[in-house]
């Protein structure tokens, strides 16, 4: 993001935009950020108020956001006490989450529960990067090695 102080939304409507295979699904609550300790400076905070959460490529990944779309919101996929936020799920059981400690440095970066090793990666990226990299042909580098070509 590239100014903390305003809100997200309108850049994340810009990238949501500009993504061919992002579908905004409806829904969103502001009354969720304060549970979550978030606000809609946020992306993950603009999600959750403006989106019942979106899907990319054709539902390979779903990113979570608010109530109502009949996805998983971020509230009902998280457990506070666990030292991690679930933000995304993918096609093949992969789960996306914050690290809040119980990952690793609980600095906040994204780490993925691979379904085939069955242990957390550190991505090394905050959540902005995630969604950028997501909402762009990065998507396809990432899952390359569980794609066959056409």
């Amino acid at each position: 993001m590239t100014n903390a102080a305003q809100d997200a939304w309108p850049e994340l409507t810009d990238m949501l935009a500009a993504a061919p295979t992002a579908q905004v699904l409806p829904g969103g609550s502001s009354e969720d950020l304060d549970s979550l300790g978030l606000t809609e400076r946020s992306f993950l905070g603009a999600l959750v108020a403006h989106t019942g959460g979106v899907t990319v490529d054709h539902g390979w990944l779903r990113l979570l956001g608010g109530p109502g779309s009949g996805l998983a919101s971020v509230v009902d996929a998280n457990d506070r006490s666990s030292g991690f936020c679930v933000v995304a799920f993918d096609v093949l059981g992969g789960v996306f989450a914050l690290d809040g400690g119980a990952l690793g440095a609980g600095d906040g970066s994204v780490h993925y529960f691979a379904p085939d090793s069955l242990e957390w990666e550190d991505l090394e990226i905050p959540h902005s990067q995630f969604l950028a990299a997501m909402l762009s042909d990065a998507i396809g580098q990432f899952y390359e090695p569980f794609r066959w070509n056409g």
